[in-house]
């Protein structure tokens, strides 16, 4: 050491000596900074992997344990508030729409006491593809799986096919599967499975534009009532059916008729969606859960 360094008493100086004399405190020093870094990056790296967590498991549970006949506060604790509501006209009955997520949307038919009549389910995006199983009755035990699961992936004995494809926008297309009697199924509720139009038609790989092919046959199989049943269904009718993926699947609460809460199409509107600020709906302040 030199005089001068010797003569040196400024802090860095008496820092640099003691940090010489001293040679594990510093290694314990660098080391303690070392863990620091290091558990701020895990920190950070655990909130990216916490925001990229796949949350369709847990809206899938949800989806499959709400059931028509429960009460409209059940559907808003696991949805949040809906979206927009509106009331049947010449009932007592309102329609409310909940859209949790822009995967896909909820609606269900409540009474005046907060009894839901109806429910229905309509997914948004091909990935989206809740399971919902319909219980054993003169039909084959049926799961169905939204943009997974064909038209033509039942059993179609009991089953009318309902469609419909507008020739202006402002009518909605649909192409639907009811099994709509009560006690048809063991639990006696009704059901229906299909297309919606609010959200996209999806086909299996490979397969054409199934709206277009719908558009096609519709214009050749026209009905009075807007049905047909399956067994009087064509041969590009159950091509099609064997292309397209359904969307949406709806179920009523025991001892109430689908067909009757939904005399054409099934789920959300793609009109009342789509025109939110129309007389008779309502937007709430709050916001769904995330």
């Amino acid at each position: 050491m030199s005089e001068s360094e010797a003569n040196d008493n400024s802090p860095a100086a008496r820092f640099s000596s003691f940090t010489k004399r001293n040679l594990i405190i510093v290694a314990v020093l660098f080391l303690s900074n070392v863990v620091t870094a290091v558990s701020t990056l895990v920190t950070a790296w655990t909130g990216v992997l916490d925001s990229r967590r796949d949350w369709r498991p847990d809206d899938y549970r949800k989806l499959r344990e709400l059931h028509a006949g429960h009460t409209l506060d059940r559907f808003t604790e696991q949805l949040g508030i809906a979206a927009y509501r509106w009331p049947i006209e010449g009932t007592s009955l309102t329609k409310h729409a909940f859209r949790p997520r822009d995967d896909y949307w909820v609606e269900v038919v409540a009474d005046q006491s907060g009894s839901t009549l109806a429910y229905t389910v309509t997914s948004c995006r091909p990935n989206f593809r809740p399971t919902f199983r319909i219980p054993q009755g003169k039909s084959e035990n049926l799961t169905v799986t939204l943009n997974s699961t064909p038209l033509a992936h039942v059993n179609p004995d009991v089953y009318d096919l309902r469609f419909d494809m507008p020739t202006t926008a402002s009518g909605e297309a649909f192409v639907l599967q009811y099994l709509p009697t009560v006690g048809d199924a063991t639990d006696d509720r009704g059901y229906v499975w299909g297309l919606n139009d609010t959200c996209a038609w999806n086909a299996t790989g490979g397969a054409p534009d199934v709206w277009t092919g719908w558009d096609a046959w519709y214009s050749k199989n026209r009905q009075a009532d807007g049905a047909i049943e399956y067994l009087d269904v064509d041969r590009a009718g159950r091509t099609l059916m064997a292309q397209s993926l359904v969307n949406t699947y709806a179920e009523s609460a025991p001892f109430q008729s689908l067909l009757g809460l939904y005399p054409r199409t099934v789920g959300v509107l793609r009109g009342h969606v789509e025109s939110p600020t129309a007389p008779g709906y309502f937007t709430p302040t709050a916001s769904p859960p995330g």
